[in-house]
């Protein structure tokens, strides 16, 4: 018996729709244990006597931990449950510190839709603004996913 997943198929998504996550807040285990898994144990995530000598005065989370969290966020809407193929492209740029403790929410828009190399499936490029609990932006991405077409009915 073949499973049905609730996700969107390529076909389902148009290009200037957005979807806004609910917010998540980063917390010291989340940055600590993301140091654990990458091992990147920058003084400046893991130390919190380092962190208030730098110019944010206290330890922040990793960019790579808040594109992360982004990646999460938009996947717990449920939209690529079981139609996503691939995750080909990413581009972040990191625009404020997180630091523990603040909620973030992701803002995607669909920026453009590309037909794939064979006829079942599609590319998509979003467009991700992350904002924190002040609604001030920490970080912008876009991503390009390969993702399947809606199936043919056999009618």
């Amino acid at each position: 018996m073949r499973q049905e997943y609730s996700g969107r198929y390529f076909d389902d998504l148009t290009v200037g729709e957005t979807l806004t996550t609910p917010p998540r807040v980063v917390s010291k285990e989340d940055v600590y244990a993301f140091a654990e898994l990458t091992g990147d144990n920058n003084p400046l995530h893991v130390d919190e006597d380092f962190g208030r000598r730098t110019i944010f005065g206290k330890q922040i989370a990793h960019g790579m931990l808040t594109a992360s969290i982004t990646t999460g966020l938009v996947t717990g809407l449920g939209i690529f449950h079981g139609t996503v193929i691939a995750f080909l492209e990413v581009h972040a740029k990191f625009l404020a510190p997180v630091f523990f403790g603040e909620a973030l929410t992701a803002e995607c828009c669909v920026e453009e839709k590309q037909e794939g190399a064979k006829p079942n499936r599609g590319n998509a490029i979003f467009f991700c603004k992350v904002v924190n609990q002040n609604n001030a932006i920490v970080a912008e991405t876009r991503w390009t996913l390969m993702l399947n077409r809606r199936p043919k009915s056999h009618v």
